[in-house]
């Protein structure tokens, strides 16, 4: 199953979801690392997620006394209510999805499901 950069995307707002985070609000990057590892996708992804959201307006980066922050916007907080309009967004939808949903279940069969040292989530 191939893990897109909309995937990515909604994993992201996932976890921002996840920490009741409003448009506006702040995440540590460490926060979002510790969060990530629910997704089911790789550490690796995080920073193709968060390089994306900035790049499409989703998320402002900037830097605090917690380190990185990532700033949810109003338009990234409204990513969940994407209205597609054509079969072709529809259907990347779809399969953005079903994607994400491959990654979470992969993540729930625990340690058999080969998850790379370098992907567990970290310990403060």
């Amino acid at each position: 199953m191939k893990v897109n950069a909309l995937s990515k995307r909604l994993a992201l707002h996932d976890v921002f979801e996840a920490l009741a985070v409003q448009p506006g609000g702040a995440l540590a990057y460490f926060d979002l690392l510790r969060r990530w590892s629910d997704t089911g996708l790789r550490r690796g992804d995080l920073d193709e997620a968060l390089a994306n959201a900035i790049g499409v307006g989703d998320v402002i980066e900037t830097y605090g006394d917690e380190g990185r922050l990532a700033v949810l916007t109003e338009q990234g907080s409204e990513l969940r209510e994407i209205n597609p309009a054509t079969l072709r967004e529809i259907e990347e939808l779809r399969q953005a999805t079903v994607a994400l949903e491959w990654a979470r279940q992969r993540t729930r069969r625990g340690a058999r499901s080969g998850r790379r040292a370098d992907d567990k989530p970290p310990v403060h």
